[in-house]
């Protein structure tokens, strides 16, 4: 029987593999830090008002690897595609000297911080 999370490939949720790359990531020594970001929109409790968290395109995946070097990592499940602000946002990272790659598995991960670190 499978663990819970853990299937083919092309069975994975989103979820599953980002799972999957933070605990790589938090295991690599090339790797200093990393975190989910959260982006989205609610409604304060007391005012009603809309409050937004977060940058609309950053990565699911954050980090910083030894060096100081800045990175993000998108996932996304199998056949997955970007949003046009999610491309922004990697290309506004690249350009700007940090690393960014959109990930649809761990072995994709695993290669992406094996490039650049």
């Amino acid at each position: 029987m499978a663990e819970p999370g853990i299937g083919t490939e092309s069975s994975l949720t989103e979820k599953a593999i980002q799972t999957s790359i933070m605990l790589f990531l938090l295991a690599s020594p090339k790797v200093k830090l990393a975190w989910v970001t959260s982006t989205g929109r609610f409604r304060g409790l007391k005012s009603n008002r809309p409050i937004t968290i977060g940058v609309p395109g950053m990565p699911d995946i954050m980090g910083i690897l030894e060096g100081g070097r800045c990175f993000g990592i998108e996932v996304k499940s199998p056949g997955g595609t970007l949003r046009p602000e999610q491309a922004d946002f990697i290309c506004m990272m690249k350009n700007s000297g940090a690393a960014a790659s959109v990930c649809y598995s761990l072995e994709d991960a695993e290669a992406f911080i094996k490039a650049i670190g």
